[in-house]
């Protein structure tokens, strides 16, 4: 019997670097990435659950209206054992800017037709990497709330995750740019 000592495709390098790079949308590329979605009025819901909510593609697609709540005291969307990666619900606070990316939609489809088309039309001219709104959401969802915990249960994830990929420090004045994107405000920057 001949073995091998060792794994020939070790030695090969990989295209897209290690899992432990994440990469998020830095300012201008938010902006631009924005400015596309206000082209693409219908990606709104979904787009802007996953990158100011936090929501996964796979949990946002399977969320209703009903789970959204904008309008109560404490706005959260509610994200079901049956919608969560992670099979246990939890509850994401809804932001001052997600609220208005949200209100002129309320009711309209969140998952569309042709998804992933819409999406590749809004992502030109921006370096993508798969999960980068998540990954984006999670980064500033720690800059704001600067909590390992709160952030886990907040958006489904094992406190060693965000301390492992996203406890990297975004800068306040950059988290609170973030936070403060709301169409009006992405309008005039464009304009």
């Amino acid at each position: 019997k001949k073995f091998i000592r060792s794994n020939p495709c070790d030695n090969i390098p990989t295209i897209f670097g290690s899992k432990s790079d994440i990469l998020i949308l830095d300012n201008d590329s938010l902006i631009t990435f924005l400015g596309n979605l206000l082209e693409e009025p219908k990606l709104i819901p979904y787009v802007s659950l996953c990158l100011f909510g936090g929501v996964r593609p796979t949990e946002c697609i399977q969320l209703r209206w009903e789970d959204i709540h904008l309008e109560d005291e404490k706005r959260q969307i509610y994200i079901s054992q049956h919608v969560s990666k992670v099979r246990f619900d939890r509850y994401t606070p809804i932001s001052d800017n997600l609220v208005q990316w949200l209100s002129p939609h309320i009711g309209k489809p969140i998952k569309i037709p042709n998804l992933r088309k819409s999406l590749d039309r809004i992502k030109k001219n921006i370096v993508w990497q798969k999960d980068i709104m998540r990954h984006t959401a999670i980064s500033y969802f720690m800059g704001k709330f600067k909590n390992i915990y709160e952030v886990s249960e907040q958006l489904g994830n094992q406190p060693s995750i965000i301390k492992k990929h996203y406890q990297k420090a975004v800068l306040q004045n950059d988290t609170d740019f973030f936070w403060s994107r709301t169409p009006l405000k992405v309008q005039e920057l464009i304009d």
